[in-house]
């Protein structure tokens, strides 16, 4: 019970501080990756591309299937219970969900590649170790 505590002791700043590592931030929506997000999400209305994502796939098959719908409404004589309005509005609505889930997919791999290439010209610390010699077993 009479164990006298120890004084603490400061720690010091280093004489040589590391320098702050200067990132520059990309905005969310930048030009250029918007460019080109919103071709890839044209493009990945194939359905040959679409199959990877099943969700998306199913709402593209409903978007088609909308269309073909209103395109017959359209067409024939028969009297519906629903306005066709009321289709075209479903169809549009079905198009801007796959559509913007392409667009979001596209964009997430565009800023992905774009944060790839500025680290491979983020110059580095230490040498890479191009091979290690082989360990004979």
């Amino acid at each position: 019970m009479g164990a006298a505590a120890a004084p603490l002791r400061t720690i010091e700043a280093p004489q040589h501080p590391r320098p702050p590592h200067r990132i520059r931030s990309r905005k969310l929506f930048e030009p250029e990756l918007v460019r080109d997000a919103l071709k890839q999400a044209f493009v990945m209305l194939r359905p040959d591309i679409q199959w990877s994502n099943p969700v998306m796939f199913v709402v593209e098959i409903g978007t088609v299937l909308t269309l073909l719908f209103i395109v017959q409404a359209m067409v024939s004589t028969s009297v519906s219970q629903v306005p066709i309005t009321y289709f075209i509005a479903l169809d549009f609505w079905l198009f801007l969900t796959v559509l913007f889930a392409n667009f979001a997919t596209a964009l997430a791999g565009a800023r992905g590649k774009a944060q790839a290439e500025s680290l491979r010209k983020t110059p580095l610390k230490h040498p890479r170790i191009a091979s290690l010699p082989a360990t004979p077993s």
